[in-house]
């Protein structure tokens, strides 16, 4: 009888856990949807981006320690950008939560940043499995994994989001890779005036 009781509690804890999986990818869906027909209001204000890239770091300093990963250049980032606050975090924890899924351990993921012609542009890169190039122009949609990126968690959402947040302030997102040796992602946006 006590393995019937265990086998239970075990089938209602995966019934639990995938019933919170779909909920979350149906508001992250709801979310996207808002976003995509300027439904979404984004209210712009001049933000310290260290501050926000540490703001999202710290949603994965568990994944971090766990896998033993440095999170390099936060501290020389000395920029201000004009963004809306709520979507730049999310912004960042999406690219994060890329970076640290898939960074191997013991490694490196560098956070970077560029002020030029009015543009800011912020990079994270790390040192996973990298993106085939035929896979750069589609990274960016909905549902979307590079076949490096398949047997990892995750919806397939998180950069079709960031790529619309992005171009809903004006900027833009980039991927550059080579498979096998990492990827960097460049989000770029105005600077604050």
């Amino acid at each position: 009888m006590g393995t019937d009781a265990t086998d239970s509690a075990e089938f209602l804890s995966r019934i639990s856990d995938q019933t919170k999986r779909m909920t979350a990818i149906v508001r992250t869906l709801l979310d996207l949807s808002r976003i995509e027909s300027g439904a979404l209001e984004l209210s712009p204000e001049e933000l310290h981006v260290a501050d926000v890239v540490r703001e999202a770091a710290a949603l994965f300093t568990e994944r971090i320690t766990e896998k033993r990963l440095a999170l390099a250049g936060i501290d020389g980032i000395d920029a201000r950008v004009r963004a809306d606050p709520v979507a730049l975090v999310r912004i960042l924890t999406n690219l994060l939560d890329n970076a640290t899924r898939v960074a191997p351990e013991d490694t490196v993921i560098a956070v970077s940043t560029i002020e030029e012609d009015g543009m800011f542009s912020l990079s994270v890169q790390d040192q996973g499995p990298g993106i085939p190039s035929q896979d750069f122009d589609r990274v960016f949609e909905r549902f979307f994994k590079s076949d490096s990126s398949r047997s990892e968690s995750g919806t397939g959402l998180g950069l079709a989001i960031v790529k619309h947040l992005i171009q809903a302030q004006g900027g833009t997102v980039t991927v550059a890779s080579e498979a096998g040796h990492g990827a960097t992602f460049t989000v770029t946006l105005p600077t604050a005036p």
